[in-house]
């Protein structure tokens, strides 16, 4: 079923709503139909390939609608359905070659010689981008939980294995105990990585700094007190494991100031400031300040 409704009543209706514009809702009654595909398009993501869900919508007889999805990859582009408009067809191979500036939408005109009104609307899919903690104490464990809510892949790595343990960390998606710097070493760092370094002592916060200061992560942020900053980036800079331009990239004292004292008002700062950067990375005209 496909239904749409007006948002412009007048203030005078109460029971309506009145924020303006419409919208409009797909209801499908055979979601399982699409599980096959859905779960090809969950590892798909998982192994960090892109892709778009095509929608196919053919109207019936108003407001019921027959339902098609198609999952289209780089791999699949050349499988499009033959009655897709070369117009369409440009539309989601464009999605797919632009991946960080495609929005969800409609396409005009899909369908080229069809009898009955059809929709296609198309909605790009990425792999989550990833937050790994370093530390898996108080302030951790509560970034853990909002990183989740807040779309990323969270992996929480710490040398303690009472600590690095799904049991302790339920919102994060790996745990991972052992050699703190081997363990950061390993993982795999690029654009669409985010660090926040905060393990148990400053041994530990310098040993995983000096593991990912150099590579390709999209945001570094390390907890601390600006004394303690300002002695490990003396340190980092005289034993040449970083130079100033390198530092200068590191998010430290992480978070943004709201003037927070708890666990919580903490890990509340550094999700903000994960926000921030991230929006930035998809639209560069996007507000916050690095502090």
């Amino acid at each position: 079923m496909y239904v749409s409704f007006s948002l412009d009543n007048g203030i005078d209706r109460k029971d309506e709503a009145i924020c303006g514009g419409s919208i409009s809702i797909l209801l499908d009654a055979d979601p399982l139909s699409s599980l096959p595909l859905l779960g090809k398009m969950e590892r798909d993501l998982a192994a960090g390939t892109s892709g778009v869900l095509m929608t196919v919508v053919t109207v019936l007889e108003e407001p019921h609608v027959s339902i098609s999805r198609f999952w289209v990859t780089a791999g699949s582009a050349r499988e499009l359905p033959e009655y897709l408009t070369d117009r369409a067809k440009k539309e989601v191979s464009d999605m797919l070659s632009s991946p960080g500036s495609a929005k969800f939408r409609q396409v005009e005109n899909p369908v080229q010689d069809m009898a009955q009104p059809t929709l296609v609307f198309l909605e790009p899919l990425f792999p989550l981008p990833r937050l790994v903690i370093a530390g898996a104490g108080h302030i951790g464990k509560a970034l853990s939980h909002l990183g989740k809510m807040l779309d990323f892949e969270v992996t929480v790595a710490d040398s303690r294995s009472e600590y690095a343990n799904a049991l302790n960390l339920p919102d994060a998606d790996h745990t991972l105990a052992g050699d703190i710097g081997k363990i950061m070493e390993d993982i795999k760092k690029d654009s669409d990585t985010y660090i926040v370094i905060m393990t148990h002592g400053h041994a530990g916060d310098a040993e995983v700094l000096r593991s990912c200061i150099r590579s390709g992560a999209g945001y570094i942020g390390m907890i601390g007190s600006r004394s303690k900053i300002a002695k490990m980036r003396e340190e980092f800079i005289s034993k040449k494991w970083a130079t100033n331009e390198e530092w200068q990239r590191i998010y430290s004292p992480v978070g943004i100031d709201i003037g927070s004292k708890t666990v919580e008002e903490i890990a509340v700062s550094i999700a903000a400031q994960l926000v921030i950067v991230r929006s930035r990375k998809s639209d560069p005209q996007a507000g916050g300040l690095k502090t």
